[in-house]
């Protein structure tokens, strides 16, 4: 029996299906080195990304390890809490406490800790700590904490408001009742 192999009457559809297969077969080696080469392209710049985003988020994190250094050495100094140092393991996963891989967690840790430890204000040293009993590395504020009379209530974020009695007539008929507000810094969390 005899066959044409002729593709004459074959459908322009068909045809133009037929061609583009017949391309990808061919080029399947350069096609495949593209994929790779873009993926590989899109993964270093989501990786960049992640890292610029991670390093500009240093200056905060600084920031608030030196407050809550120094709010626990003024609560030390009122005789609010009976240690003036904080553990870095803990103050670290108290801080970075929303950053869950745990290399870029060390990678951000390391850039915060080269910039407290710099600070002239902040002492490095190992100490047993009081309920635990356990040494660990701590950093200790030693800079002013002339602080403690604005620290009414101040424990480690959030403000609260609190109501007294206040002093006088005046207020009294400014507020009604006899009661002031005043307002209190609360974070919600305990302070280490």
């Amino acid at each position: 029996m005899l066959s044409s192999s002729s593709l004459a009457r074959l459908p322009f559809v068909c045809a133009i299906r037929r061609s583009f297969l017949q391309s990808l077969s061919r080029n399947r080696l350069p096609l495949s080195i593209l994929i790779a080469l873009l993926s590989a392209a899109s993964y270093a710049r989501s990786k960049i990304r992640a890292r610029q985003e991670a390093t500009a988020q240093i200056p905060g994190l600084v920031s608030t390890t030196l407050d809550r250094l120094g709010t626990q050495a003024a609560l030390a100094a009122d005789g609010r809490v009976g240690e003036s140092f904080i553990s870095i393991g803990q103050l670290r996963d108290d801080v970075l406490r929303g950053t869950f891989n745990a290399a870029e967690r060390e990678r951000v840790w390391t850039g915060v800790r080269a910039i407290v430890e710099g600070n002239s204000n902040v002492r490095v040293g190992n100490r047993e700590g009081g309920r635990t009993g356990e040494w660990s590395r701590v950093w200790e504020w030693i800079g002013p904490v002339n602080l403690a009379p604005g620290l009414e209530g101040r424990r480690s974020g959030g403000s609260v408001e609190e109501r007294r009695p206040s002093d006088g007539a005046a207020a009294e008929g400014e507020r009604g009742h006899g009661m002031v507000a005043a307002r209190k810094w609360d974070e919600g969390r305990p302070i280490y």
